[in-house]
């Protein structure tokens, strides 16, 4: 069986619980061997120790799939891709 790595950004606020109950209903639902959860850097409190809502490295990041929260304060930092 193939594995999925899944990108995940826990978020802030109440999202790194809401992130992580759905990693706990991902898992049971196709099994933990399945997939392989990368927590990665980003939102809000990032924002607030290096100056960017998500770093380069967690852009840079390759995954199957991504799972990720919601930044609580909007106006802290924005993010622009191109």
């Amino acid at each position: 069986m193939s594995t999925y790595r899944i990108a995940t950004i826990k978020g802030d606020g109440i999202c790194p619980e809401v992130t992580r109950a759905t990693m706990q209903v991902l898992d049971t639902a196709f099994g933990s061997d399945v997939l392989d959860f990368d927590l990665l850097e980003g939102g809000a409190d990032c924002c607030l120790k290096t100056d960017k809502a998500v770093p380069d490295a967690t852009l840079a990041n390759e995954p199957d799939r991504s799972v990720q929260g919601e930044p609580v304060n909007r106006k802290l930092c924005t993010l622009e891709l191109t």
